[in-house]
C-alpha cells in the first residue's frame, strides 16, 4: 500500500505502532520545551525558598498574577509598525532559525518523518483563515509576554536572597524562550498580513 507523505510524494505504508511514535516523539518535545520553559522559576520558588512556605506561595501568586495580566494587553499593540512589516529586522535577528526548536517546529518533525513518512505537521495541516492564524500568534506572543512577567518576581527575589546565578542565567533565558519568540510571532503576522494583501489583490475586480 502506498500513502502521501507531506511533501506530495508516495512512500510505503507504516504500521500503526510507528504511526503512534512519531506522535510520542513530537508529544514528548513538546513537554520538553515547556519542562525548560517553566522549570527553573517554579524550582526557584519551592526549593530555594523551602524554609518559608509562605513566601514561597505568595511569590507563586504574584508570579500567576503577573501571567495573567498578559490578557490585559490592548489589542493596538499586536499591530505592526512599519519597520516590522517587510520583516527584514527579524530576519537579521535570526527569528526564522528558532522555528527549528519549536513544539511543532522544522527539526522536530524532520525527527519524526524518519519515523512516519506520511506524518503531517498536526499545526501546517489545520485548515485555518489568515486572520485566525493572526489572532493565534496574538494569543502565542500574549502568554510569551505572560511567561517573561511572571520570571520577573522570582528573578528579583533571587537576587535578593543571595542567588545571583540563577537569576542572571534567567534573564539570558529569558531571551531564548520568551523575547525570542514574542519576535517569532511578530515575524509570522507580518508574513501572514502580506499573504493576505497578495491574495486580495489577486481577487480584485479589474
Amino acid at each position: 500500500m502506498q500513502v502521501t507523505d507531506s511533501q506530495g510524494s508516495e512512500t510505503r505504508a507504516v504500521s500503526p505502532f510507528r504511526r503512534w511514535l512519531a506522535s510520542v516523539v513530537e508529544s514528548s518535545w513538546a513537554a520538553i520545551l515547556i519542562a525548560c520553559w517553566v522549570g527553573p522559576p517554579l524550582s526557584f520558588v519551592f526549593n530555594v525558598l523551602e524554609d518559608s512556605p509562605t513566601r514561597s506561595w505568595s511569590l507563586l501568586a504574584l508570579m500567576t498574577a503577573m501571567f495573567f495580566s498578559c490578557f490585559l494587553i490592548p489589542k493596538r499593540y499586536f499591530e505592526l509598525w512599519k519597520f516590522e512589516r517587510d520583516g527584514r529586522l527579524y530576519r537579521k535577528l535570526g527569528v526564522r532559525q528558532l522555528r527549528w526548536f519549536a513544539d511543532h517546529g522544522e527539526g522536530i518533525q524532520a525527527v519524526v518523518r524518519r519515523i512516519d513518512p506520511g506524518w503531517q505537521n498536526p499545526v501546517s495541516k489545520s485548515k485555518r483563515s489568515i486572520e485566525s492564524w493572526i489572532k493565534y500568534t496574538q494569543t502565542a506572543e500574549a502568554v510569551h509576554w505572560g511567561w517573561l512577567l511572571a520570571t520577573i518576581p522570582a528573578i528579583v527575589l533571587a537576587y535578593y536572597v543571595g542567588k545571583p546565578v540563577f537569576a542572571t542565567v534567567y534573564v539570558f533565558a529569558n531571551i531564548v524562550v520568551n523575547i525570542w519568540p514574542i519576535m517569532l510571532q511578530r515575524y509570522s503576522r507580518a508574513k501572514l498580513l502580506a499573504i493576505g494583501k497578495r491574495r486580495t489583490s489577486q481577487t480584485a475586480p479589474d
